[in-house]
């Protein structure tokens, strides 16, 4: 409760950094989260960007030999490319990338993110903690299941990894999740110039970029700004339910013992046969 209170406090006297544009990447009409957007950054320039579907992105890019072999079999790492869902999410995140001027802050959000009441608190706070910290890369979400490596915290909500030069496998970063962020025009050009040859998805290159450029900044909430849409597939890159799945403690914890409740109820049951 005191911490809520906490947000709301900073929340009333924060400013929403310069966000210029936003942009929903999505195969679907997005008109209510188009408006939520709108209202969270305080912009009148919200729009849907077209998402490159599976057909069109494997019409469109020359894959590199191994990139074939994996979407025809399969992939062996979560980084991986490995259908032209994946692929036509990397290519649309792209083609916003490229729109991004040098001097502007822009938020992309992906169809199936969900902004609320709790969305406006924590950008604030998160957007506070990193007052005078600069970056290229914000991430609205705090990850999917999987992810590693040891995390730095700065402020309340802000953290990025703490040694992304790391060679010890337990403190290695890694990074899932593209629903929702904040990108400038210099962490657009980085990305960009590292995006090719399509060998990974695009949150996979997100943390390679942060791993392996030194001059590249990201930073995440450790707590969703743009949640999840739960249990729903979405349409926009594959059916990957472990994304719209929580990734704190609790929800597990209260599933485990669901789970083993009704093992219970039904060996009793059994034996009562």
């Amino acid at each position: 409760m005191r911490f809520l209170i906490r947000l709301a406090a900073i929340a009333a006297t924060a400013q929403t950094a310069a966000v210029s544009r936003v942009r929903v990447i999505a195969l679907e009409p997005t008109g209510p989260l188009l408006a939520s957007a709108r209202r969270l950054f305080g912009v009148d320039d919200a729009s849907a960007f077209a998402a490159i579907n599976a057909t069109r992105a494997l019409e469109l890019a020359r894959l590199p030999l191994y990139t074939r072999h994996l979407m025809r079999w399969g992939r062996h790492d979560h980084m991986q490319l490995y259908s032209g869902e994946s692929l036509g999410c990397l290519l649309s995140h792209m083609a916003v990338w490229r729109g991004v001027a040098g001097n502007e802050t822009i938020a992309v959000l992906e169809e199936d993110a969900v902004l609320d009441d709790t969305s406006r608190l924590r950008l604030d706070v998160l957007l506070d903690d990193l007052r005078e910290t600069p970056w290229d890369l914000l991430m609205l979400e705090s990850g999917h299941l999987g992810l590693g490596g040891r995390w730095a915290r700065t402020g309340r909500l802000a953290a990025t990894c703490s040694n992304w030069s790391t060679t010890h496998a337990g403190a290695a970063c890694n990074w899932m999740g593209s629903r929702g962020y904040l990108i400038t025009g210099r962490g657009a050009r980085i990305l960009l110039a590292n995006a090719r040859p399509f060998e990974v998805q695009v949150d996979a290159l997100m943390g390679l970029v942060a791993t392996y450029d030194p001059a590249f900044r990201m930073y995440w909430t450790r707590a969703d700004v743009a949640h999840p849409t739960l249990l729903r597939s979405s349409r926009l890159w594959d059916g990957c339910l472990k994304c719209y799945v929580p990734v704190g403690g609790a929800p597990w914890v209260a599933g485990l013992l669901w789970v083993a409740l009704a093992g219970l109820l039904w060996m009793r049951s059994r034996l009562r046969l």
